[in-house]
């Protein structure tokens, strides 16, 4: 990019772009579930700014991840991790 006068003009910036005016946060209380063991999440509309934006609807989607693993040969005779995650509707909610 030229100014007026033809000399080189360059700089750099960051800009945070925001897609919404609210975003959900969310707190389990475990990290990991346990299949038969009830798990709470806490789920709270927050503005920019991290304060709580109450009377704020939400749609949630609750999906179960199972990973595949396996190990492949390729051409060469060398061994490769190969994964692939399959994600299993449970519930959704508003």
């Amino acid at each position: 990019m030229t100014d007026l006068s033809g000399n080189t003009v360059s700089g750099r910036t960051s800009v945070v772009g925001h897609r919404s005016t609210v975003y959900p946060g969310l707190k389990p209380d475990v990290y990991v579930g346990t299949e038969g063991k009830p798990l709470t999440i806490l789920l709270v509309a927050l503005d920019w700014d991290g304060n709580a934006v109450p009377g704020q609807g939400m749609s949630v989607e609750i999906v179960e991840r199972r990973w595949h693993s396996v190990q492949e040969e390729d051409e060469n005779g060398n061994l490769r991790w190969t994964s692939s995650v399959e994600e299993i509707p449970v519930t959704r909610f508003r």
